[in-house]
């Protein structure tokens, strides 16, 4: 149908040109007619011309219509050629490009059999990575295997043989090694492809072969930097360990004392400022035990092991004792301690000793970084997925965006005259966020630098301690 209507078509674009054969001939083929019946046989009549005129019309169309066919199929012959040619063009170019890619990249890139045996195109990057050359390939398809390291030369072969004449396979092998010539030892990364044709036949196995080595021994770098980093790990917490229990003795000795003589437990000192200067012992001992109970505590969590003794703890009335426990210190600024709400009365399955721990260590933070007639407060209250919360927040010198997560890092400061002036490890909430992991919560902490901080306890639902209401 479709030959037809090209047909159509191309009669009825040209059906004046037509016309005008058929009339050339008609013309013709009378004019030869009358000449013949006038001159030759001296008989001439009319009707003699009816025939001779069906035959040059017929003639003249016939002539133009073959002419008309000649030149449609000369055109669409010229058509193919051209379009043949830039097919052979854009072949040349696809193969120029082709090449160019295949010759500069790192990687061997490789076309074969189905059955591997014959290499179709190796490309010269072969050479470089298996230090011999890939013109011995198109004579044995298999030479590039008996450079494949003994101890991995079974699972190659077996990759291999997964992949001959399969359809459907893994494109990624298993890194492997080789041997060069020189001795030197390659990690090899190979990824290859089927080549499928219009009928569904495999017709080919394109790859590409890629000399991973220097990731590979940038990974066993890597790995040996980690194992050498967590040994130094473990050492520097067995030291700490070690250190504060060593420092913790005489301590006690020193406080124990100094407080017996700050007292004149046996008798007096002699003068007043004999009296200040051993309770400043007192204090800057007891100061010194409570950082190195700090080190210790988080020495133990990284150490894995600190372990919690669980009960049920009324933390409602751990957060009120708290608040007794350091209202002389916030007196002593006239700092505002109070319950921002009337608390809700929640109990925990969790550590005493640590809950309290965790309490006390947000509000000396924010007692110690609140000036004098600020005000910190604190509310319990539980959410509707059952979680947990105590908020602890205050109006002190608030804390820069920047410097939020490096508060939280253990032994790291803010660069600040006030919390120079006030000093400390920085252990406080780097202990609280450790602690609060270990009984499966969350530390949050908003802050703005000059207008005060919020920190936020989030407990899970599942450490919450419903009372019987029967």
């Amino acid at each position: 149908m479709t030959g037809l209507h090209e047909y159509w078509s191309l009669f009825t674009k040209h059906r004046l040109r037509l016309l005008l054969s058929a009339l050339l001939g008609l013309v013709a083929v009378m004019g030869v007619a009358t000449i013949q019946f006038t001159v030759v046989y001296g008989d001439f009549r009319p009707s003699f011309l009816i025939v001779p005129s069906f035959v040059g019309l017929g003639l003249g169309f016939s002539i133009g219509l073959v002419t008309l066919l000649v030149k449609h199929r000369e055109g669409q012959l010229r058509r193919r050629i051209e379009e043949k040619n830039q097919l052979l063009e854009r072949l040349e170019l696809s193969e120029q490009r082709f090449n160019q890619l295949a010759e500069n990249i790192n990687e061997a890139f490789w076309i074969t059999s189905p059955d591997w045996q014959q290499v179709h195109y190796i490309s010269p990057a072969f050479d470089a990575i298996w230090g011999t050359s890939g013109e011995d390939l198109y004579q044995d398809g298999m030479m590039w295997f008996r450079s494949v390291h003994p101890d991995d030369s079974d699972m190659v072969l077996a990759a291999v043989e997964a992949r001959t004449g399969n359809k459907e396979f893994d494109p990624v092998w298993p890194e492997y090694r080789i041997i060069t010539p020189d001795g030197d030892t390659k990690w090899i990364l190979v990824r290859s492809y089927p080549i499928i044709e219009g009928d569904g036949t495999l017709s080919a196995v394109a790859g590409i072969a890629e000399d991973v080595t220097d990731r590979y021994q940038a990974g066993e770098e890597l790995l040996r930097a980690k194992v050498i980093a967590e040994k130094a790990s473990t050492a520097k917490t067995s030291f700490l360990a070690n250190m504060s229990h060593e420092l913790r003795t005489p301590l006690n000795s020193i406080i124990g004392f100094s407080q017996a003589l700050s007292d004149e437990t046996f008798g007096p000192l002699g003068g007043q400022k004999n009296k200040e200067y051993v309770e400043i012992i007192n204090s800057a001992g007891g100061h010194l035990l409570h950082v190195i109970g700090d080190i210790l505590d988080l020495t133990k969590i990284e150490a894995g092991e600190d372990k919690l003794f669980e009960e049920n703890v009324d933390v409602s009335a751990e957060v009120r004792l708290s608040l007794d426990m350091m209202s002389e210190q916030a007196s002593s600024k006239n700092i505002s301690l109070r319950e921002q709400e009337p608390f809700e009365e929640i109990v925990l399955l969790g550590d005493e000793v640590r809950l309290r721990q965790i309490i006390l260590n947000l509000l000396s933070n924010a007692i110690k970084f609140t000036p004098e007639d600020g005000e910190v407060k604190v509310s319990i209250w539980r959410d509707e997925d059952g979680t947990s919360t105590i908020s602890v927040s205050d109006t002190g010198i608030g804390i820069d965006a920047d410097d939020l997560e490096k508060v939280i890092n253990p032994f790291e400061q803010v660069e600040d005259v006030f919390v120079r002036q006030e000093g400390g490890t920085g252990l406080g909430l780097s202990l609280v966020r450790s602690l609060m992991e270990m009984h499966g919560g969350i530390m949050s902490l908003e802050s703005t630098l000059g207008a005060g901080t919020r920190v936020t306890l989030h407990f899970p639902a599942h450490r919450a301690v419903h009372s019987d209401p029967g």
